[in-house]
């Protein structure tokens, strides 16, 4: 199972801008950084995605399989 870390926490934005998410990369490569993007979540490493999927736990199946050094 790949480990996930908080880059950054959510932030509030204020009155009528509501909040921005949190950031996330992969424990053991942080420059892979987890996104949701619309309805899906994207993993992103150097501006590339390189993997995605339809929920969280999803894309990081498919990571754990293109990357099996990724998991702990």
């Amino acid at each position: 199972m790949i480990k996930l870390k908080k880059a950054n926490a959510t932030e509030w934005l204020g009155n009528g801008f509501g909040t921005s998410t949190a950031d996330w990369v992969v424990a053991k490569n942080p420059s892979i950084a987890v996104r949701k993007v619309g309805c899906n979540w994207y993993a992103i490493q150097n501006k590339v995605r390189i993997a995605r999927g339809f929920d969280r736990a999803m894309l990081l199946e498919i990571l754990e399989e293109k990357y099996p050094e990724l998991a702990a």
